[in-house]
């Protein structure tokens, strides 16, 4: 029950995910979610190691954007997002311009 009620708070709360998109990417049917997130059912020990590996790496791509707010509504972005970042890839925002950049020749 414990792992349940933190994987949904990190979730729900921390993320701001709907459990709709959240079931969408981690492959694990809505009412499965439901039940679980509700204390009815408790995760397998295998569900809550992929699940808890899951919340980690969104938890990397929503740091990896700050300052800026990661929208973890449309699955099929957030899938994409994830595929990269197994695959080594990360997006990070760049600020560009600005009185900080100096140009060649300005000193």
């Amino acid at each position: 029950m414990i792992h349940e009620s933190r994987i949904k708070t990190a979730v729900l709360i921390e993320l701001r995910m709907s459990a709709d998109v959240f079931s969408k990417i981690s492959g694990v049917s809505t009412n499965r979610l439901s039940l679980a997130f509700r204390g009815l059912k408790d995760f397998s020990n295998e569900e809550v190691i992929r699940l808890t590996n899951l919340v980690q790496e969104l938890r990397t791509l929503k740091l990896d954007a700050e300052p800026f707010l990661l929208s973890f509504e449309n699955p099929q972005v957030v899938g994409a997002l994830l595929r990269d970042l197994r695959l080594g890839k990360r997006w990070i925002p760049i600020p560009v311009g600005g009185e900080c950049v100096e140009h060649e020749g300005e000193k």
